[in-house]
C-alpha cells in the first residue's frame, strides 16, 4: 500500500515582511503599555499637584482640576509612546530578530512541522488529520507590511486550537498545496 503521504517539502517565509510583521506587533503592544501607564502616572501625578496647591491654601477653579487631570494624563500617554522605539531596541529587538531567523514550517510525510525560537523554543508537528481548516488571514497590520498569514484551525481543544503562521511567501498556493496533502 502506497503511503498516503508521500510529500516533504519546505514553505517559504517572507522573512523582510515577517520581520516588519513583527517588529510593527511588537512595538505596538509596547506602546500600549507604555501609553497606559504613562496615563497613569500622569493622572496621579496631576492629582497630587492639585493635592498639593489646594493645601497650600491656593484656590483652584473648579473647571480647571479636569483639565489638569486630563492634561497630566495625555503628556503620561505621550512620554510613554516617546519611550517605545528605546524600550523596543533594548528589550524586544534582538527577539524579534532571532523569531524572524529561526521560523522554519516545513511537511514531513502526514506531520506539518513548525519550529521558531524566541524567549522560548517551539517545535510542533501537527498531523494532517488534526487540521480541519485552512485558510488565509490579512489584518490591518498585515496588509501594512505586505504580508498574508496562514491560519490553521485543529481539533484540539484549549489554547492550541488556532495555529498562526505569518508571512507565508505565496500563501493561498500553499494553502491549497497542504489542503491537497491533506485528502
Amino acid at each position: 500500500m502506497p503511503d498516503p503521504y508521500p510529500e516533504e517539502f519546505t514553505i517559504e517565509i517572507n522573512r523582510p515582511g515577517l520581520a516588519r510583521y513583527l517588529r510593527r506587533a511588537e512595538r505596538r503592544r509596547i506602546d500600549v503599555v507604555l501609553g497606559t501607564l504613562g496615563a497613569f502616572g500622569g493622572l496621579f501625578y496631576a492629582a497630587a499637584w492639585v493635592e498639593r496647591i489646594e493645601a497650600s491654601g491656593a484656590t483652584i477653579a473648579p473647571l480647571l482640576i479636569p483639565a489638569l487631570v486630563v492634561a497630566g494624563a495625555a503628556l503620561g500617554a505621550l512620554l510613554g509612546t516617546f519611550l517605545t522605539p528605546l524600550v523596543y531596541a533594548v528589550l524586544s529587538r534582538k527577539e524579534v530578530r532571532r523569531q524572524v531567523e529561526s521560523l522554519h514550517v516545513a511537511v514531513e510525510g502526514p506531520y506539518l512541522r513548525i519550529r521558531s525560537q524566541s524567549s522560548r523554543t517551539s517545535d510542533r508537528k501537527l498531523h494532517f488529520r488534526s487540521i480541519v481548516d485552512y485558510s488565509t488571514v490579512q489584518d490591518r497590520l498585515a496588509r501594512r507590511c505586505g504580508v498574508e498569514v496562514l491560519q490553521l484551525t485543529t481539533m484540539a481543544g484549549g489554547q492550541h486550537t488556532l495555529v498562526l503562521i505569518p508571512a507565508v511567501e505565496d500563501c493561498l498556493e500553499v494553502r491549497d498545496t497542504l489542503a491537497e496533502v491533506d485528502r
